[in-house]
C-alpha cells in the first residue's frame, strides 16, 4: 500500500530542500536547450517552460502560505525585495552583455528589434511585447531578437507580484464576513487559485482556438500552470511506495512525450498544455527515493543537482549565444550547437557561484529599500542606455550625401543614366534606419492593425474643418504611399480620410480562410465594404485612390469558386461603379518585390549594393490585382505606376542615387516615396487628375 505523508513547507536552501525539485529543474532546461539548438530534433522541448511555470508555482505559493499561516500576513516588501535579489542581478547581467554584444557583433538592422525588446526584458513586459508582435503585421520583418526568451520570465515576475496580492485580498474578505469566527486560510487559498486555475485555462483554451500565435504569450493563458503547481502545494500530500514511483515516473513520461510529439504548429498552450503541466505535477507530488528505480533517486543524482542549480542562468544565457551564433556563422552546425552548449553550461556555472549567489545574500543588498533602490536603478540605467546609445551611433553614420536637387538623386540616378547608379556614397537612410522605418513611419497610426475593430480618423492633406473629400483604401502599402497623398492634398485642396489596413487588399470578397487567418480575412471584406460604403454614402468625396501589396490571394467568386481572377474582376466592377458615379478613381500599381529584406542583404555586402538587385522576372512573380485590374482599361480610371523608377528592363535596384529604395522586402523607403511625389503628381496631371499646368 502507498503511503501518503505530508509535504514539509519550502523553504529556501537549508531545511526542508528537496533535492528532486532540482531534478525537475533540470528536465526543465535539458529540453528547452535542445529545443533550441536542435529544433527539429525535439520539436516540442519548449513545454520545459511550462515546467518551470509549475515548480514556480509550487515553491512561491508554499512559501507565502507558510508565512500566512505563522503570522496571518505576507510581508510584501520581503518577499518582493528577496525576488529580486534571486532573479534581477543575473538577469540584468545577461541583458547589458546582450546590448554591448548587439552593438559590437550584430548587424545594425536587427537593432531595432533588439531595442525594443531589451528595454521590455528589462520592464518585465517582454512576454506583451512579443504577443502583440505576434498580431502586428510589420513585426514579420524582425529578426535576430536576443532577449526572447524573457518572456517566460516576464511571467514569472507578474505572477510574483499577482499571487501574494490575491491571496492577501482573499484573506481580507474571508475575515470580514467571517466576523469573529476562525478563517480556514488553506481553504481560503485553495478556492481562490481555483477559481484563478479554471478562469485561466478556460481563457487559454479559448483564446488559443482564436489566436494561438498571441495565446502563446500573454500572461491569463498561462497563470493556471503556476496554479497546479500551487494547489499541490497547499494541499501538502505526496505520494511513495511503488505507485508514487509509477506516478512519478509517469511524470516524467508526460513531459517528454510532450517535448518529442508537440511541435510549432500544436494548438499551444491551450488544453494540450495540460501534458507536461500535469506530469510536472505529478513528479512534484509522487516519488520513491529508492536507489536504481525511485524516480527522486535519479532526479537527487549529482548531474541533475548541478544542471538544476544552474538551470536559471544556463536558460538566460544560451539564447544570446544561440542568435549570435546564427548571425556571426555562415552555418550554424552541429559542432558549433555542441560548443554553444557546452559555453551556456559554463556560463551557468560561473553566474551562478560569481553573480547569482553573491548577490542574493550580499550584506549591502539585504532589505526591501536597498533591493527595490538596485531595480529601479538597473531598470533606469538599462533601459536609459538602450535607448540612447543606438540611436546616436545611427544619427552619425546617416547623413545624406546628394542633395535632393541633384539630377542623380534617387530615381533620378535610372532616368538619367547616372553612373554608378546607386551613387558614391551613402546609401540613405542606413540598413538600421530604413528597416526601424516598419515601426517608426510618419503615417503609421493612420492604419488599422491586421486584426483591429475599427479603422483610425486619420485625414490628411489640406487642413481645415471641411469634410473629407477624397478617400485612400489598400493595406500597408497604400500607407506606404500616404506621404505623397498628403502633399497632393496640400497642393490640390484634398481632404484625405484614410482606409488603409495591415495585409487588407481592397477588395470586399469572401477568401474563405480558415483559424486566425480566416478571422483577419472577414475583418479585412468587413472593412473595405465599410470603405466602399462610406465614398457611397458621401458625396462629397470626389478622389478614390487605391494602392496594394502583390499578393498571392484567391477570392470567392459568384460561381463559388476560389480563384484570382476573381479579385481583379472585383476591382474592375468597383473602378468602373466608381467612375459613373463621378468619382475620380487612382490605382497605384503595385510595386517590385524583392524576395530578400533589402537592408539585411545591403548590410552583408556593404560594399556591392549591386549584389542586392532583382531581376525583373523574379520581382512580379506574385499576383498584382491592380495592374492586372488596369490591364483591362476600365475607362476613366488614372494608373500611376513607378516600375521604371525603380526598375530597367532587366533589373530592379537596392539603392538609387544614394537612396535606399525598400526598408524591407516589398516596401518602399519613406525618403524613397518622397523623392517620387514630383513624378507621381506629373503623371497624374498627363492624365487629367489634375491641371494640366502648375498655377
Amino acid at each position: 500500500m502507498p503511503t501518503i505523508t505530508p509535504i514539509k513547507p519550502q523553504k529556501d536552501i537549508g531545511a526542508g530542500f528537496r533535492p528532486e525539485i532540482q531534478g525537475l529543474r533540470a528536465i526543465a532546461i535539458a529540453v528547452v536547450l535542445l529545443f533550441h539548438l536542435w529544433p527539429n530534433r525535439i520539436t516540442g522541448g519548449f513545454v520545459g517552460v511550462d515546467v518551470f511555470f509549475v515548480i514556480s508555482g509550487y515553491l512561491i505559493t508554499g512559501h507565502l502560505f507558510k508565512e500566512l499561516l505563522q503570522t496571518g500576513k505576507i510581508r510584501l516588501g520581503r518577499f518582493w525585495s528577496r525576488r529580486i535579489r534571486r532573479l534581477l542581478p543575473l538577469s540584468f547581467t545577461v541583458l547589458i552583455f546582450s546590448f554591448i554584444t548587439m552593438l559590437l557583433l550584430m548587424p545594425g538592422t536587427t537593432w531595432s528589434t533588439n531595442i525594443r525588446h531589451i528595454v521590455a526584458s528589462t520592464l518585465y513586459v517582454e512576454n506583451w511585447a512579443l504577443a502583440f508582435d505576434a498580431v502586428d503585421y510589420l513585426a514579420q520583418t524582425d529578426e535576430g531578437n536576443m532577449v526572447t526568451h524573457y518572456w517566460s520570465l516576464s511571467i514569472e515576475e507578474q505572477f510574483y507580484v499577482f499571487l501574494p496580492l490575491i491571496l492577501l485580498a482573499a484573506v481580507f474578505l474571508a475575515t470580514m464576513r467571517a466576523k469573529h469566527n476562525t478563517v480556514n486560510y488553506r481553504t481560503v487559498a485553495l478556492t481562490v487559485l481555483t477559481i484563478v486555475g479554471v478562469v485561466s485555462l478556460a481563457i487559454s483554451v479559448i483564446f488559443t482556438a482564436q489566436n494561438q500565435a498571441e495565446a502563446y504569450f500573454v500572461t491569463p493563458t498561462r497563470m493556471w500552470e503556476f496554479v497546479v503547481g500551487g494547489v499541490i502545494a497547499l494541499l501538502g500530500v505526496q505520494i511513495h511506495g511503488k505507485l508514487g514511483n509509477t506516478l512519478g515516473w509517469l511524470g516524467v513520461t508526460m513531459i517528454l512525450a510532450a517535448a518529442f510529439l508537440f511541435d510549432g504548429n500544436s494548438p499551444f498552450p491551450g488544453y494540450i498544455a495540460l501534458l507536461p503541466v500535469l506530469g510536472a505535477g505529478l513528479l512534484l507530488c509522487c516519488g520513491s527515493d529508492k536507489p536504481g528505480t525511485g524516480v527522486y533517486w535519479w532526479a537527487s543524482t549529482k548531474p541533475a543537482q548541478w544542471l538544476g542549480d544552474w538551470s536559471y542562468a544556463v536558460y538566460l544565457w544560451h539564447w544570446p549565444l544561440i542568435v549570435l551564433a546564427q548571425y556571426r556563422l555562415d552555418e550554424f552546425l552541429w559542432h558549433h550547437k555542441v560548443v554553444v552548449l557546452v559555453l551556456s553550461l559554463l556560463l551557468g556555472w560561473a553566474s551562478k557561484h560569481l553573480i547569482e549567489d553573491p548577490a542574493r545574500f550580499a550584506p549591502k543588498l539585504q532589505g526591501t529599500k536597498p533591493s527595490l533602490a538596485m531595480m529601479l536603478a538597473g531598470m533606469v540605467v538599462i533601459s536609459g542606455s538602450v535607448l540612447l546609445i543606438p540611436s546616436q551611433i545611427i544619427a552619425q553614420e546617416n547623413t545624406p550625401q546628394l542633395s535632393q536637387e541633384d539630377r542623380c538623386y534617387a530615381s533620378g540616378a535610372l532616368t538619367n543614366n547616372c553612373e554608378p547608379l546607386e551613387g558614391t556614397s551613402g546609401p540613405y537612410p542606413n540598413p538600421a534606419t530604413a528597416m526601424a522605418q516598419n515601426r517608426d513611419f510618419s503615417f503609421m497610426e493612420c492604419q488599422a492593425a491586421v486584426d483591429a475593430n475599427e479603422n483610425p480618423d486619420c485625414v490628411l492633406g489640406e487642413d481645415g474643418n471641411e469634410p473629407a473629400n477624397a478617400v485612400i483604401i489598400g493595406d500597408s502599402h497604400a500607407t506606404a504611399w500616404l506621404p505623397v497623398i498628403d502633399q497632393l492634398g496640400k497642393d490640390h485642396g484634398l481632404r484625405v480620410k484614410t482606409f488603409t489596413r495591415s495585409g487588407c487588399t481592397p477588395i470586399d470578397l469572401e477568401r474563405s480562410s480558415t483559424g486566425n487567418a480566416g478571422k483577419e480575412a472577414d475583418i479585412c471584406t468587413e472593412h473595405v465594404k465599410d470603405a466602399f460604403k462610406f465614398v457611397e454614402e458621401h458625396d462629397e468625396i470626389k478622389y478614390v485612390f487605391f494602392a496594394a501589396s502583390p499578393v498571392d490571394r484567391p477570392y470567392v467568386g459568384p460561381d463559388g469558386e476560389r480563384d484570382e481572377k476573381h479579385g481583379v474582376n472585383r476591382l474592375v466592377q468597383v473602378f468602373k461603379e466608381l467612375e459613373a458615379s463621378g468619382k475620380e478613381v487612382v490605382a497605384f500599381e503595385e510595386v517590385p518585390r524583392f524576395g530578400e529584406k533589402v537592408p539585411v542583404c545591403l548590410e552583408a555586402h556593404p560594399d556591392d549594393p549591386m549584389a542586392c538587385t532583382r531581376s525583373v522576372k523574379n520581382a512580379f512573380k506574385t499576383n498584382s490585382f491592380i495592374t492586372e485590374a488596369m490591364k483591362q482599361n476600365p475607362a476613366g480610371v488614372a494608373s500611376v505606376s513607378v516600375r521604371d523608377q525603380i526598375c530597367d528592363d532587366e533589373k530592379c535596384y537596392p539603392v538609387l542615387g544614394t537612396v535606399m529604395t525598400y526598408r524591407d522586402g516589398s516596401h518602399l523607403t519613406e525618403l524613397f516615396v518622397e523623392s517620387l511625389y514630383p513624378v507621381v503628381e506629373q503623371r497624374l496631371r498627363d492624365q487629367g487628375v489634375f491641371p494640366a499646368t502648375k498655377d
